[in-house]
């Protein structure tokens, strides 16, 4: 089944975009207030949440369950983003909540979130990491030893 006949019946503020390119996806999450990341556990989804990445950039609070930040190992609750527990009603809640009255601790949440993707996930430093990677892969199937950053 296509997507738009799932989305059939939707309400007139859902609309389906298809494929996005960065100018327009970040052009759309410029009009958004949160980021939300409401995956239940047990969500087979597989690694990091990149669109967790998109909404810090964006500069957007994000509101996730624990599963909706899985695959992130140094994020902290209340620091980088805002907890809810997989309940439905309680997202639903904390949402409206954080729309209505939003906070100086709001904006914290988005300054750390910040500071976090410029100092670790940022490309420079992702590819980098890569490159060690492949270099060590290298050296190891060519020379049988390996090569130990700093050393």
């Amino acid at each position: 089944m296509c997507i738009r006949d799932r989305l059939e019946g939707k309400p007139p503020s859902v609309i389906f975009t298809g494929h996005l390119t960065c100018r327009m996806l970040f052009a759309l999450l410029k009009l958004a207030k949160l980021g939300l990341a409401p995956y239940p556990k047990g969500a087979i989804t597989g690694g990091a949440r990149n669109k967790i990445l998109d909404y810090w950039c964006a500069g957007l609070p994000v509101v996730a369950t624990r599963e909706g930040v899985s695959g992130f190992t140094d994020i902290v609750e209340g620091v980088h983003y805002i907890h809810c527990e997989d309940d439905p009603e309680e997202f639903a809640e904390t949402i409206l909540k954080l729309l209505e009255s939003p906070t100086e601790g709001l904006r914290k949440v988005v300054s750390e979130a910040y500071k976090l993707i410029v100092s670790k996930y940022n490309w420079e430093i992702q590819v980098k990491k890569f490159a060690l990677i492949v270099l060590r892969l290298l050296l190891k199937v060519f020379h049988g030893n390996e090569f130990r950053h700093g050393a």
